[in-house]
């Protein structure tokens, strides 16, 4: 039996701000809630057997992924089709002004869960025990879960 875990990324200071981000060369670090998150998502995985993390190109999400996996020899990998969407001009505004948006003028949403599911088929054929920890920031949820 092949088991995933999945994590979103840990609170962010992007998080606080209530901002959106799609661009992972923008530095967004963890807060000490998120630190706190990532530990308590180690406590909760440490008996798991991990033979994989991937993780997004975003910070937040190795960040998150270090804390959690920190004293375990887990071999990491970036999977770049697991990245939240580029938001295009939204980028950097917040989630009100997301909402009251008709659409980003940058990658199309709808591609999002299409990359997501080739980034899972592609992962998971590569790992012979098939079991994973894959931590990455969910850019598929829609509008009214964020609010």
């Amino acid at each position: 039996m092949r088991l995933f875990v999945i994590a979103r990324h840990a609170h962010s200071t992007l998080n606080l701000e209530r901002r959106i981000n799609g661009d992972p060369s923008v530095p967004v670090p963890l807060t000490e809630q998120g630190e706190e998150e990532a530990r308590q998502l180690g406590i909760q995985v440490a008996n798991v057997p991990i033979d994989a993390c991937v993780h997004t190109r975003f910070p937040r999400t190795r960040e998150t992924a270090a804390i959690a996996l920190a004293g375990r020899d887990v071999p990491t990998r970036v999977e770049p089709l697991l990245d939240d969407i580029d938001v295009g001009n939204l980028e950097g505004q917040t989630i009100d002004e997301y909402g009251s948006t008709r659409a980003p003028t940058g990658f199309p949403a709808a591609r999002a869960s299409t990359r997501r599911r080739a980034a899972t088929r592609t992962g998971s054929g590569s790992w012979s025990r098939g079991r994973a920890n894959v931590s990455w920031s969910s850019a598929t949820r829609s509008r009214s879960a964020t609010r």
